[in-house]
């Protein structure tokens, strides 16, 4: 019960509160396995309307998989160090 009840300090100060990664270790491969199987659903998803050349349907994976890793890194620098 405490570990559901530790962050709620961060609603009332003015820290955020991050969890330690003992917590979240366990259970990271299942969780990048369930993202990674949500992905491949998304692209077949589009792909029955968008009929691309495979060439250019793997453009558009890697650069909005670079998006995404760039947003995650303007985010950790955001927090660390602009903030």
């Amino acid at each position: 019960m405490q570990t559901f009840l530790r962050g709620i300090s961060s609603l009332i100060g003015p820290e955020i509160f991050i969890p330690v990664a003992r917590y979240a270790y366990p259970v990271i491969i299942p969780t990048m396995l369930m993202l990674n199987a949500g992905w491949l659903e998304i692209a077949y998803f589009l792909e029955r309307w968008v009929h691309l050349s495979p060439r250019v349907k793997l453009w558009v994976y890697a650069l909005f998989f670079l998006g995404l890793d760039l947003a995650s890194v303007y985010s950790i620098a955001y927090y660390y160090y602009i903030r």
